[in-house]
């Protein structure tokens, strides 16, 4: 079978165990009229900048909506810019309809389950399990289960619900990723399942999304993450700028929560655990000059595509 790689080579591609390994930026297109397309949308700069590229017909083969899953603890500009896309699909007769999806609230969730609630189940030891904001416990991460139950699995139920429901039998997602982070972008291998990647196949970055948007007359968008994303917050300017931009929120949630992981014994974590990877309070880890991050951002590489 003749398939291409990631950088649109034709390459031979071996049937195993009923299953072909699907890759490259193109391979979605062998079902692009055949299949459901979503756009999973972050409202920040890139999946917002893809989505305003289909509106204007800029990207071939439109989706057949945008989903936008709310963990409930974006900050305020991401639901303003959320908002804006919104507005803009109503000129467009709602071209590309924007569906909001919710597994609950991440944060209000954790905070309880360190209460003593149990909100996702014990473990086969009988400890109680961690499913809510990924920490650090020393100098690593734990395995991040927030993305997966808070973003990925709602905005995937329902994509293939209204696939189900408009007689498709396959599934292309859109996400946002850029040649800044093409180490995310990994073809998914489920057989009904496919990503697709409209700004790489431009091969824009982060900064060439932020001149089309000054370019078109459109808002500049900031990014969308969590209050209390410990992968984000793992960065001193983003948790400088966190605190400068949402005082209260600073104070009401990361310094909060912050506080409150030390112990995380209960949930069978024994290593102290902390918002930052080095393994200091919030409050003095803002106070550094600079920090070399060996391990940020660019460390999430669990596929949710925003």
């Amino acid at each position: 079978m003749i398939q291409t790689n990631f950088l649109g080579d034709d390459v031979e591609i071996k049937k195993k165990k009923n299953k072909y390994t699907f890759g490259g930026l193109k391979s979605w297109q062998q079902y692009k009229d055949k299949a459901f397309h979503y756009l999973s949308l972050g409202a920040g700069r890139q999946s917002s900048v893809m989505y305003l590229m289909a509106l204007n017909g800029e990207i071939e083969h439109s989706p057949n909506c945008a989903i936008f899953a709310d963990t409930g603890n974006e900050p305020e500009h991401v639901y303003s810019q959320l908002q804006f896309l919104i507005d803009e699909n109503k000129k467009t007769g709602g071209k590309i309809p924007i569906y909001v999806v919710s597994a609950g609230d991440l944060l209000g969730d954790s905070m309880a389950a360190i209460n003593g609630n149990d909100i996702w189940g014990d473990l086969p030891d009988g400890s109680s399990k961690w499913g809510g904001v990924i920490l650090w416990a020393g100098n690593a991460p734990l395995k991040r289960l927030c993305t997966i139950d808070y973003k990925i699995q709602p905005t995937q139920k329902l994509a293939k619900k209204l696939m189900i429901e408009n007689g498709f039998k396959f599934l292309v997602d859109w996400r946002g990723h850029t040649v800044d982070e093409i180490h995310r972008a990994k073809q998914d291998k489920r057989r009904f399942y496919w990503c697709r990647w409209p700004l790489l196949e431009k091969r824009y970055s982060d900064n060439d999304c932020a001149v089309w948007l000054q370019k078109n007359g459109y808002p500049e968008f900031l990014w969308s993450a969590c209050i209390v994303c410990p992968f984000r917050l793992n960065q001193l300017e983003y948790a400088k700028k966190v605190k400068l931009m949402y005082p209260e929120r600073w104070e009401n949630e990361v310094i909060k929560l912050d506080n409150s992981i030390r112990d995380m014994s209960r949930f069978g974590i024994n290593s102290t655990c902390y918002l930052n990877s080095k393994q200091m309070a919030m409050n003095d880890f803002v106070e550094l000059e600079e920090i070399d991050n060996g391990i940020g951002f660019d460390f999430c590489d669990n596929g949710c595509g925003l």
